[in-house]
């Protein structure tokens, strides 16, 4: 597996990957910070007042509404451009031809996603921090919770990563997993209160948390209290998507050139 994930991370390093894994939490951190400027008078007040805590209040308000969208778009738009790279320079040819195993090579890809939705929701959460911190936070700050609404919603998506792998990696037009991905949006918050089998779905699991009611603060003082972390959902989607990549790396060893 050493070749393959060499060769594969010189392909990471040469595109945008590591661009677009910075660029969704940027987008969040720019808002959160024009927000706070753009209260900055009332924020410091609340400082004074020993009331701090409205600032990570100001964040958890704005991930919350983001991750009706965000987790599922960033994902979409991750995975389907690393599989991009192969169909636009018709590489599968190549790949397939060599004395290589395409499982390994299809769980490598499973990897780099990974490694890319860890990466940005870790600097999504220090970049939080940081920005906390100056604004004058410091003295409120639970990490707990800013683990619980930056970091831990996303590791809810192993499964939903292993479903758009499997489309993007088998369709060349990339529109079409985009737009699978985006009915996973509607989808996921459509079937969400439905019972059985339903909330197991790759598009479903991710607002087992983030639209959890333990996920919903009505009072900023309730943010530096600790949060209850609900695991199990994180494992449902670690044994899901196993199961979903497993099948799609059999699926794509026994493709035929395209």
């Amino acid at each position: 597996m050493g070749p393959i994930f060499y060769s594969d991370l010189i392909k990471v390093q040469r595109s945008m990957f590591w661009g677009i894994v910075i660029l969704f939490p940027f987008i969040l951190l720019a808002g959160v910070t024009l927000l706070l400027i753009l209260n900055f008078q009332n924020i410091q007040q609340d400082v004074y007042q020993g009331k701090s805590y409205s600032i990570w209040g100001s964040m958890w308000m704005v991930t919350y509404y983001s991750n009706f969208v965000m987790i599922h778009l960033f994902v979409t738009v991750l995975t389907s451009f690393l599989a991009n790279v192969e169909h636009q320079a018709n590489a599968f040819n190549l790949i397939f031809s060599m004395p290589i195993s395409r499982v390994k090579f299809y769980w490598v890809r499973y990897f780099w996603i990974i490694s890319g939705v860890i990466l940005s929701s870790l600097f999504l959460m220090l970049g939080l921090w940081l920005i906390g911190m100056m604004f004058g936070g410091g003295d409120s700050l639970d990490w707990s919770r800013l683990f619980h609404f930056t970091m831990f919603p996303y590791l809810s998506s192993f499964s939903f990563i292993s479903f758009q792998l499997w489309i993007s990696m088998n369709i060349k037009n990339q529109s079409i997993p985009i737009i699978i991905g985006g009915l996973g949006i509607v989808a996921g918050l459509f079937m969400l209160p439905s019972p059985g089998i339903a909330k197991y779905f790759p598009w479903v699991i991710p607002y087992q948390i983030t639209l959890s009611e333990e996920n919903i603060i009505t009072d900023f003082s309730h943010i530096v209290k600790p949060p209850i972390f609900h695991w199990e959902w994180i494992g449902i989607s670690l044994i899901v998507g196993f199961i979903l990549v497993s099948l799609g790396a059999l699926q794509f060893a026994r493709k035929e050139m395209i």
